[in-house]
């Protein structure tokens, strides 16, 4: 079968809704991530802070780009090895789980990256749904009598003589 996937993702954690024929899952993955890495909160109490006791900022943002992508990675091992994907969120956290996606080499088909903000699981569930039920049809034509204006005119017309 055909696995439709939707994927809302943020810093902060991701949600993924899976649908396989009938079947609809729901999976919430939390991040310990911080939108960033902070320099004073390192430090202990009553200590010097001289250069060599405060962490430089290439270690914490390599420290912050590794707990990312270990979050990326727990985030790729929920999706299932192939179907077709819908990538949501809010902020730049999308963008870099989709260069993840690419450099992982994901079997699955990407179909659109849209922005959204946070919504409810029922809420997400019916977003995705409906993006993957595709175009809908047109509404049937309100009431037509099955005469014509012409046709309507020739009647009165006649009628009237």
């Amino acid at each position: 079968m055909n696995t439709k996937i939707g994927l809302w993702i943020d810093h902060n954690g991701a949600s993924v809704v899976i649908f396989n024929g009938a079947q609809q899952r729901v999976r919430t993955i939390p991040s310990q991530l911080t939108s960033q890495p902070r320099r004073g909160s390192d430090t202990p109490t009553g200590k010097r802070f001289d250069a060599h006791h405060i962490a430089a900022d290439a270690t914490r943002l390599r420290t912050h780009e590794n707990e990312r992508r270990v979050f990326f990675d727990r985030v790729l091992a929920a999706l299932p090895g192939a179907g077709e994907l819908l990538l949501l969120g809010p902020g730049h956290a999308k963008g870099e789980f989709l260069k993840h996606l690419r450099a992982a080499g994901w079997a699955g088909r990407l179909l659109a990256t849209e922005p959204a903000e946070k919504m409810s699981d029922r809420q997400f569930m019916a977003v995705v749904r409906e993006y993957f039920r595709g175009p809908r049809e047109p509404h049937p034509p309100a009431y037509r009598p099955w005469y014509t204006s012409a046709k309507a005119s020739r009647i009165a017309s006649s009628s009237l003589k």
